[in-house]
C-alpha cells in the first residue's frame, strides 16, 4: 500500500542541502540567492524508456547520469553553464529507499558540478515498467551567441560512447527481454569538454543529437 505522508521526504533536506552553496547561488530553505547576472537558459528532459532497463538492472547512478546528460548537453548549445535544479522521480512501486538512493546519487553528481539541487517531486505509478527521472536545469550564459552555420565552415562529429537516452522504444522492439550491458552505459556528458573548447576557439554553432 502507498504511504501518502512520504516519511522519507524528511531526509530528503539533509542530503539535497550538501548543493546548496556553490559559486553561483546560495540557497536556504529553498529560497535561491544568485551571484551573477548573466542571461539564462533551461532545458527539461528525462530518461524516457530506457529507465526500464535502469529499474530491472538497479543502476540508479547510471541513470541520473543519464538524466544529467539530457539536460547537460542540450545547455552545451547554447553555451549554458548548469547552476540549479530540480527533478521529478517516477517509480513503479513504492519504496522509499530507491527514492533515497537515487536523490543521494543526484546530490552527489550535482555537487560535483556545482548545481544546487532546489527541490522536486517523486510519484509512484503503478502502470509504469520502469523509472523514470525527469529533471528542469537553468543554466546561465557568460557570452551569448547564437548558432550561425555558414558556408564552408568545418563539421566535427563526436562519438557516441553508446546509445545515451533516445531510442530505446526501438531496441525493446529489436532485443524484447533480451539485456545487453551497453542498455544501461551511462550518456556521456561533453559539457566541460565543449565549454572549454569555446573559449579557445570561435564555434560556430553544435547540435546534439541523440536518436
Amino acid at each position: 500500500m502507498y504511504d501518502t505522508t512520504k516519511p522519507f521526504t524528511k531526509q530528503i533536506p539533509e542530503v539535497i542541502k550538501q548543493t546548496w552553496e556553490t559559486s553561483h547561488v546560495s540557497v536556504r530553505d529553498g529560497i535561491v540567492k544568485k551571484k551573477f547576472s548573466y542571461p539564462e537558459f533551461s532545458s527539461t528532459d528525462g530518461i524516457g524508456t530506457k529507465g526500464i532497463y535502469h529499474w530491472q538492472q538497479r543502476s540508479f547512478r547510471s541513470a541520473v547520469l543519464d538524466g544529467l546528460g539530457m539536460n547537460l548537453n542540450d545547455l552545451l548549445l547554447m553555451r549554458a553553464r548548469p547552476y540549479k535544479l530540480q527533478n521529478h522521480i517516477f517509480i513503479p512501486k513504492d519504496d522509499r529507499g530507491t527514492i533515497l538512493e537515487i536523490i543521494k546519487y543526484i546530490s552527489e553528481e550535482c555537487k560535483k558540478r556545482e548545481i544546487a539541487v532546489t527541490g522536486g517531486e517523486t510519484s509512484v505509478h503503478y502502470n509504469m515498467h520502469g523509472l523514470e527521472i525527469s529533471m528542469t536545469v537553468d543554466g546561465f550564459i557568460k557570452n551569448p551567441k547564437l548558432n550561425a552555420f555558414v558556408n564552408g565552415d568545418v563539421l566535427i562529429g563526436l562519438k557516441s560512447n553508446g546509445l545515451h537516452s533516445n531510442g530505446f522504444t526501438r531496441v525493446r522492439e529489436i532485443f524484447g527481454e533480451e539485456f545487453r550491458s551497453e542498455f544501461i552505459e551511462p550518456t556521456k556528458i561533453y559539457l566541460e569538454e565543449i565549454l572549454a573548447l569555446d573559449e579557445r576557439f570561435d564555434i560556430h554553432g553544435m547540435m546534439h543529437i541523440t536518436g
